[in-house]
């Protein structure tokens, strides 16, 4: 062949490639921004036809594998979410977002030490990031963990002194390591500090804890009390 002949061929393989590649990028570019905008009106459960079209091209695009598992959480399809939002995490871009949702997936699952691994991954790159603490904690005590699971609700609290769920979660490991004494002055003091902050509804929700920790110790009087005190001043 020519020489003149073969550089005109390679230049038209050229541009034909660059035009592939360009098109190719516009597409996927369209897709996202399609799921995107579904995924802002909370239409979950159609993104996901065209997520999976995508991934059929680049089975390991990070948003995409993401936006799905979001998608089938959201769908009611959690156990399908997991291989996608796993494939997410090894992204930079998504590896906290996708990091959380997995270790929270996997929580509803009770597949207590994958969450805990899932948690550790978030959490070695933000100590403090109180949503993967709370997802940790509650997993060790899944697990049979408490002393972890009193370490997470202790970090927690080291951040929000005050937190609602912080406290919660550092009575229920300290039950589990049968310190009773120490849940209960907790219980108590959660009661009262919500009682004081003027949040009903958290006080209601710490009374009703109190109560249900009383009956889980046979503590029949009080924990009628408690309940007697929540609907008088509550309901």
């Amino acid at each position: 062949m020519p020489r003149p002949v073969r550089a005109s061929l390679v230049a038209v393989f050229v541009i034909l490639l660059v035009a592939c590649t360009t098109a190719c990028q516009y597409d996927r570019e369209s897709r996202l921004a399609e799921v995107r905008a579904l995924h802002a009106a909370g239409q979950f459960d159609e993104s996901i036809a065209p997520l999976r079209v995508l991934l059929t091209a680049e089975a390991e695009h990070p948003e995409a594998n993401y936006r799905l598992g979001v998608a089938l959480v959201q769908t009611g399809r959690p156990s399908l979410a997991i291989w996608p939002l796993q494939k997410a995490t090894r992204s930079e871009e998504f590896k906290i977002l996708a990091g959380l949702l997995l270790a929270s997936t996997l929580l509803q699952g009770e597949s207590f030490e994958e969450a805990i691994r899932a948690a550790d991954g978030v959490l070695t790159i933000e100590p403090d990031r109180v949503a993967a603490l709370y997802t940790r904690a509650r997993a060790n005590i899944g697990a049979g963990r408490p002393s972890d699971a009193l370490v997470d609700s202790d970090h927690v609290l080291q951040l929000r002194p005050d937190d609602f769920m912080g406290t919660t979660l550092r009575v229920a490991a300290l039950v589990d390591l049968k310190r009773f004494d120490e849940a209960e002055a907790m219980h108590v003091q959660l009661k009262e500090a919500r009682e004081s902050a003027g949040d009903d509804d958290s006080a209601a929700r710490a009374c009703a804890i109190l109560s249900q920790f009383y009956l889980s110790q046979d503590r029949i009087d009080e924990a009628t009390e408690t309940v007697l005190s929540c609907i008088e001043r509550y309901l």
